[in-house]
């Protein structure tokens, strides 16, 4: 990115920002330059080359924005904008239209947490962030599981990758209801509240071994969870209905990540382990072998 263009970002008007249709991850960025005093407009990607257009506005359309983030499928029928839109520099309601345009459909409006939309020098940027599935409900034997991103949100499973889909945690222990709605956070804050503990978790999955997050305690009684690997293993996560701080979390899967054997995780050639994560440093009892 040149010197210059970065002096035009340090300049930006504050940011309007839409967040009422709901949509984690990583933004991507795009910036769509206006009509340039007595010139044509160009629209230049952040990311990419600037290209000249000879036309008095500028026009976003969906094939002019970057693709969806990967766990993403690219081949989704409908569009994250409904339908192309004209933008003028001059137009002071630009950043509220552009922001407002994004789709509400239901294949995308749980997908797409926020958009920005910043006035540049001579232009516009926007950026979409998105949201990722960490973990998947069991849901019914007719469906195939309902998946939720970090904040608890509930996706839209049929626009995101299978592989996406696979490498979520399962969550066990909570009661089937009525069909929780797309684009809006689970019922249930157990579930939102895991939901974050499932994406601090997703990077170690593999290495630990991990399978599940349980909740063994009832809906009535304070919150106790576990997670479990594949091996039989189980880590005591919360007791009590006491939910570790930010820093304690990181510090539980520091001490837990130290437990682990190569290749074997958290289930070592001694067998299947009880650890109580809650206490430090973690306690552990070996099982019997399986």
């Amino acid at each position: 990115m040149s010197k210059q263009k970065r002096t035009m970002r340090e300049k930006e008007a504050p940011p309007h920002v839409g967040t009422g249709f709901g949509i984690a991850l990583a933004g991507v960025a795009l910036a769509a330059a206006a009509l340039a005093a007595g010139g044509a407009a160009a629209v230049d990607w952040l990311r990419g080359e600037a290209v000249s257009i000879p036309i008095l506005q500028t026009a976003v359309s969906e094939s002019d924005l970057p693709s969806p983030p990967p766990w993403i499928r690219h081949d989704v029928a409908e569009k994250r904008l409904a339908e192309p839109l004209l933008l003028s520099r001059a137009d002071p309601e630009a950043p509220r239209r552009l922001s407002e345009a994004f789709s509400k459909s239901t294949a995308w409006s749980s997908w797409i947490r926020r958009v920005e939309v910043r006035r540049t020098g001579n232009g516009f940027a926007v950026e979409l962030d998105y949201r990722k599935p960490v973990v998947a409900i069991p849901w019914r034997t007719e469906f195939a599981g309902i998946f939720l991103a970090e904040d608890g949100t509930v996706l839209f499973a049929q626009a995101a990758r299978e592989d996406a889909l696979r490498a979520c945690l399962t969550l066990d222990g909570l009661a089937e209801t009525e069909i929780p709605p797309v684009g809006k956070p689970f019922p249930d804050s157990r579930a939102v509240t895991l939901a974050r503990l499932g994406a601090l978790l997703a990077p170690h999955r593999a290495e630990l071994r991990l399978a599940r997050i349980a909740i063994t305690s009832s809906s009535d009684a304070p919150l106790e969870v576990e997670l479990k690997t594949v091996g039989g293993s189980s880590v005591r996560w919360i007791a009590g209905g006491r939910l570790p701080d930010p820093q304690t979390e990181r510090r539980m899967l520091d001490e837990l990540k130290g437990l682990v054997e190569p290749r074997r995780g958290l289930d070592v050639e001694a067998g299947p382990g009880w650890y109580d994560a809650t206490v430090s440093p973690i306690a552990v009892r070996r099982l019997k072998n399986a």
